[in-house]
């Protein structure tokens, strides 16, 4: 609590915030971290019951760089992105629960923060990509999209990647998709040999494939696709600039160490420098 009131009043002395922010500041000597439930390797529960997964590892590391204990949260996830965000940060779910400090995992982009003005985004902690696992035994020439003419190619259902492979160049390639349930079965379709590649989130592959000898992962050309990429990061109420500014130090110290790198690391993933630098200071529509 000492190193959280000792960051609190730095940035009030730099003017930095307004005496009224820190009424807002919860005086409890905790953090409570909303992470999505069954989502490894960012979030889960271990054998035992207890949370565990990148984001919550994240989350433990920014409440003890605060000075407060880490209460995390495990979340499930709603219709939307919105709808999480308000259940967890700045209402609260209708069957009751109260909110959360801060949610970890959500989308840094100006569109999203413009339609979303009951939190303000902070911290961007990774860039997630759409990539491409593979076994390169199975492929005579260099990787590309065009591979898919002649190669079987998994996707999780009702995804971003899925709609990809559908549509693009007039559902060229529809005859060697193959659709599963989840990223994960598509990713042991792939080990077991019934498709060649899998598309998907980068950093969801990265993890998945560690139990399968001989795959790789790659970046192909997704022509046609507007995102291929896009930040991640941390949400707190939009009138708790106090803590946001200082998640946001917070964040900014784990990059520049080499924690977060180390975190990722631990759970098997390569992390993507996100394209906008985490820092103290707060991102919204007008600055991103």
């Amino acid at each position: 609590m000492q190193r959280f009131a000792f960051v609190l009043c730095s940035l009030l002395l730099a003017g930095l915030v307004s005496a009224a922010d820190l009424g807002r500041v919860s005086e409890q000597n905790k953090l409570v971290v909303a992470v999505y439930e069954s989502f490894p390797p960012f979030s889960f529960s271990d054998d035992s019951g207890a949370a565990d997964g990148i984001d919550v590892a994240v989350g433990r590391e920014l409440a003890k760089r605060l000075g407060v204990d880490a209460v995390i949260r495990l979340q499930p996830a709603d219709e939307s992105v919105e709808d999480d965000l308000r259940n967890a940060v700045w209402k609260g779910h209708y069957i009751g629960g109260g909110v959360a400090d801060v949610m970890l995992h959500v989308p840094i982009d100006p569109m999203f923060s413009a339609r979303n003005t009951q939190v303000t985004f902070v911290a961007p902690y990774f860039r997630e990509e759409i990539q491409v696992a593979y076994a390169p035994e199975r492929f005579s020439g260099p990787l590309s999209l065009e591979s898919f003419d002649s190669h079987l190619i998994g996707v999780e259902t009702a995804t971003l990647p899925d709609d990809f492979l559908l549509s693009t160049q007039s559902g060229r390639f529809v005859e060697n998709v193959r659709h599963y349930p989840t990223q994960a079965a598509a990713v042991a379709a792939l080990g077991a040999g019934e498709v060649d590649a899998v598309l998907g989130h980068a950093a969801e592959l990265d993890a998945q494939i560690d139990g399968f000898d001989g795959l790789a992962m790659g970046r192909i050309e997704l022509f046609g696709l507007r995102r291929p990429f896009w930040d991640l990061g941390a949400a707190v109420k939009a009138d708790n600039r106090l803590l946001g500014i200082a998640i946001g130090q917070a964040m900014s110290e784990m990059e520049h160490d080499g924690t977060l790198d180390a975190i990722f690391e631990a759970y098997g993933v390569d992390r993507l420098t996100p394209t906008i630098q985490p820092g103290p200071g707060m991102q919204s529509a007008e600055n991103l």
